[in-house]
């Protein structure tokens, strides 16, 4: 059973190292990833932004987080909200917290004057799919990539 919370910059830590394990199974593995920098943008996120994190009840480790903001685009006042990144941990897939994370998420960005919800993500896993379809979203394009080995 895992139970949410905001993240605190103590958190900062574990979730670099959830943040670098995404990272390295993401098809942003073969850009560089920097510890120091993600801290950094973590620390800016649980200041200014949502940062949430699902924290298992019986051990009190972190099993999952979401990062995510409330934006406005370059071409309208509107705002809405965007997400940064989702991780649950392997063992913890499958469970309510990825369900969870965002769920609460969603709240904060009605709360915070969104007029419409982007979660964005790279995974091309059926499951992620089927999360944020199973929550009402729909797609809305998709993600393209042309590595520099692939340069023409």
């Amino acid at each position: 059973m895992s139970r949410l919370r905001l993240a605190t910059e103590a958190d900062i830590p574990t979730l670099v190292n959830m943040a670098a394990a995404m990272h390295a199974a993401s098809s942003f593995a073969p850009l560089t990833y920097s510890p120091e920098k993600m801290a950094q943008t973590l620390a800016h996120g649980i200041s200014t932004g949502f940062v949430a994190v699902s924290v298992d009840e019986e051990g009190g480790d972190i099993t999952g987080a979401i990062y995510g903001d409330v934006v406005e685009p370059c071409w309208s006042h509107d705002r809405m909200g965007i997400e940064v990144g989702l991780y649950v941990s392997p063992e913890r897939r499958g469970s309510r917290g990825a369900l969870m994370l965002v769920a609460a998420w969603i709240r904060w960005c009605v709360a915070s004057g969104a007029k419409q919800i982007r979660p964005g993500t790279a995974a091309t896993s059926p499951a992620a799919d089927r999360l944020y379809r199973s929550m009402g979203f729909e797609p809305a394009g998709a993600l393209y990539v042309l590595n520099q080995k692939d340069f023409p």
